[in-house]
């Protein structure tokens, strides 16, 4: 075996797999050999790429940065709209959570729980599925979660029309 391939065996009904990188056991577990062995396989990409162990921010630590960072790009009354944005719909269900950990389920039950209009429920992924974008140019996560999700649609009521009577009542 090469260094950071580990071992694989089977456990029961899963596999599990082991690997020690740089003094530390990893452990692993798969329904299938093939399952154990790419989850070993992302644990030592991980550790090439220097992401393994380590931390990364919270959703809402990279809303503040990618805000403070794109502020001076927008006009004032964006950045004020897009701090609101983050602060009253985007900060409670999804401040806390690891952004390398953010999935579209929880993005999907973000907008869910969103209990404004249609235009706002929009305006809300957009600031997020930018800001998501910006943390996948800068290397934080693989992928923009955001893109798993369909955007809102904004449903437009048609206009009531008037009757005749109804007409000639405002008119009179």
């Amino acid at each position: 075996r090469g260094d950071y391939e580990g071992t694989v065996r089977q456990r029961g009904d899963t596999w599990q797999g082991r690997v020690m990188i740089e003094g530390h056991v990893h452990a692993v577990t798969g329904g299938t050999r093939k399952e154990a062995i790419q989850k070993l396989q992302t644990l030592s990409a991980k550790h090439y790429d220097g992401t393994l162990g380590k931390p990364g921010p919270t959703v809402g630590q990279w809303l503040a940065t990618w805000q403070e960072r794109s502020k001076r790009e927008w006009k004032t009354t964006t950045a004020e709209r897009y701090a609101d944005i983050i602060r009253i719909h985007l900060l409670p269900p999804l401040g806390k959570l690891g952004l390398s950990s953010l999935t579209p389920a929880q993005i999907q039950a973000c907008m869910t729980g969103l209990t404004v209009t249609g235009a706002t429920r929009l305006k809300v992924y957009r600031v997020l599925h930018r800001a998501l974008n910006v943390a996948m140019y800068d290397g934080l996560i693989p992928s923009n979660p955001c893109a798993a999700v369909e955007a809102p649609r904004i449903r437009r009521s048609s206009p009531t029309l008037w009757t005749s009577k109804e007409l000639s009542a405002f008119v009179a």
